[in-house]
């Protein structure tokens, strides 16, 4: 990441369109993702001077790790999608003769 991509956290809450009933994404969505994540990813961000900002290719990025080719939602690392990871878990209860 360069200086010359960064953008600040309103302008790619702007990127993300509008959501519910044409209402934009807020700006507290975009940070939220960034601290608390999303099935396990995280937005990069960095603070520059009081500025949280970041740049197009990482909002890319984070869309991306959190849905799978068709668009649909789906669990970081773990094919199948949503409830994969409650597969494994039986799966290795299983394995392990629970």
């Amino acid at each position: 990441m360069t200086f010359d991509n960064l953008l600040p956290v309103r302008e790619l809450a702007r990127l993300v369109g509008s959501r519910r009933k044409g209402r934009p994404t807020h700006v507290g969505t975009i940070i939220r993702s960034h601290k608390d994540g999303l099935r396990g990813v995280n937005l990069h961000l960095t603070r520059v001077g009081g500025i949280w900002m970041g740049s197009e290719a990482d909002l890319r990025a984070f869309i991306g790790a959190t849905q799978d080719s068709t668009g649909n939602k789906t669990a970081a690392g773990l094919p199948g999608g949503q409830n994969a990871h409650l597969d494994f878990i039986e799966q290795q209860l299983d394995q392990a003769q629970w």
